[in-house]
């Protein structure tokens, strides 16, 4: 699957800047997270702590 960030008019990717403003282990979750749907898809949700957006997706 495919993950698309979003950018500002001017380029600036902001879910990366956010992303870097994180302690590095929450960096390492992110990205760690961020594989596992790209590889996964939506199916990588059962893997994650998700009760939150149960039957919203």
């Amino acid at each position: 699957m495919e993950i698309y960030d979003y950018q500002t008019s001017g380029g600036k990717n902001v879910i990366l800047s956010y992303i870097s403003k994180l302690t590095n282990q929450e960096q390492l979750e992110i990205y760690d997270i961020r594989e596992e749907i790209r590889n996964n898809g939506v199916d990588a949700f059962e893997k994650l702590n998700t009760r939150q957006l149960q039957g919203l997706l």
